[in-house]
């Protein structure tokens, strides 16, 4: 009787144990049917095409059909665009010589003259000379194209400028010079050309670039207003800021007697506040 309960006893541990690994093998499957389904849960999903239905009218017509190119090409069209719009930016920037670099007056186009371009100009040296048997400020600068390449920054530019408005008094000609280096040796200017003078020099109305406003002085508007010279019809083609300026800055030259004017009797006498307002207007010119 012993040996035949220990026999079923073994038989029951025996099923028992095998429907425990058909139970495991279960799961097991279980786990990979819901990894595989978690797989493709996470496969992203495309968005939705341009449909058409089967009963529209207008399914074969021109638009439904460029829709449908433009759906399908989004990517391409895309691109182009892109490649399009770059080579117009390329082409703009030859149009208006974005990217030349001026080596001399006699290089700058004439179009550029007849439409009072404005070029941006470093000072590399100052003098005073002729023109029209008057004396003019005269600024010898390297051009500062709009875009600066490795290609142009290494080219040569010495652009003659000529600075017209005004006539400089054969006395204070060395005072013009000192006055000339000291304020805008290596500064950067703003020209706007206005004519060529003998193929070799450029006129045009210079004035210094400041972040503020107030302190954008013209080049010459402190050698009148110092009464070193006089306000001159040279150019007939002058801006109407620029010529203001000019008078502004003779006029206070003329009431306070400076310069040239030292010696004129026929002004009328200033009063205190008078004097005191146009010498503190010394230290801002305009």
């Amino acid at each position: 009787m012993a040996t035949k309960n220990e026999s079923v006893s073994s038989c029951d541990k025996e099923g028992i144990e095998e429907k425990n690994n058909i139970d495991k093998v279960g799961k097991m499957n279980e786990g990979t049917q819901s990894d595989n389904k978690t797989v493709v849960n996470d496969t992203p999903k495309k968005g939705p095409k341009f449909v058409v239905a089967k009963d529209d009218p207008t399914k074969d017509s021109l638009i439904n059909s460029i829709s449908l190119f433009v759906d399908e090409n989004k990517q391409f069209i895309q691109n182009g665009l892109y490649v399009i719009a770059f080579f117009g930016v390329i082409k703009i920037g030859h149009t208006v010589r974005a990217f030349t670099r001026f080596s001399s007056a006699s290089k700058i186009p004439e179009q550029f003259f007849k439409e009072n371009v404005q070029l941006y100009v470093r000072v590399k040296s100052t003098d005073v000379a002729a023109y029209k048997s008057e004396k003019l400020p005269k600024l010898v600068a390297s051009h500062i194209p709009i875009f600066q390449t490795p290609f142009n920054k290494q080219s040569e530019s010495n652009i003659s400028l000529l600075v017209p408005g005004l006539h400089i008094d054969s006395d204070y000609i060395d005072k013009c010079k000192d006055i000339l280096q000291k304020d805008y040796q290596d500064k950067k200017l703003k020209v706007l050309l206005l004519e060529r003078y003998q193929d070799e020099c450029a006129i045009g109305e210079a004035r210094e670039v400041s972040w503020w406003p107030a302190r954008n002085k013209w080049v010459g508007q402190q050698l009148v207003y110092q009464g070193y010279g006089h306000v001159s019809g040279n150019c007939q083609s002058l801006s109407k800021s620029y010529l203001n300026s000019l008078q502004k800055s003779q006029l206070s030259a003329q009431r306070m007697k400076r310069g040239i004017w030292q010696q004129s009797s026929n002004q009328p006498s200033l009063s205190l506040v008078s004097r005191l307002k146009n010498y503190f207007s010394n230290f801002h010119p305009r």
